[in-house]
């Protein structure tokens, strides 16, 4: 069991009370360029990453970039780094992103990704929670 499978585990058990939505998703790519764009983010610096909706009065808040085209949003994520726990990189890109602490979070839910072009394949995962 890696790094990553046992931080699953961990995770699991913590928020074992929760309905954590699991998902599977295969993607099948046809652009080699972009394949290897994203493996060489993917296990060089990153494995997975976070996203975290932050609750606030019942609404959830998100967050928008200068450079995005108007009207668009988005639920604030970050990167995790290889050696680095999941809990570890929500609290660290909770701070970075937003520049806001934690007071209480939950687990809501874990994608694994599948990536796949012609003979070559990697996972990667997002994990999805709810902070406040």
């Amino acid at each position: 069991m890696n790094k990553l499978e046992k931080n699953v585990k961990i995770l699991m058990n913590k928020f074992k009370d929760n309905e954590i939505i699991k998902r599977y998703a295969k993607v099948i790519i046809s652009d080699k360029d972009f394949y290897d764009y994203i493996s060489s983010k993917i296990g060089v610096d990153r494995h997975y990453e976070v996203i975290f909706g932050i609750k606030n009065d019942g609404k959830i808040i998100v967050a928008r970039q200068d450079n995005y085209p108007e009207g668009i949003f988005r639920i604030p994520s970050g990167g995790g780094n290889i050696n680095e726990d999941v809990e570890s990189a929500l609290f660290r890109e909770v701070e970075e992103e937003l520049g806001y602490s934690i007071i209480d979070y939950w687990l809501i839910g874990i994608i694994e990704y599948e990536i796949i072009y012609m003979d070559k394949c990697f996972s990667f995962f997002s994990f999805c929670f709810i902070i406040t």
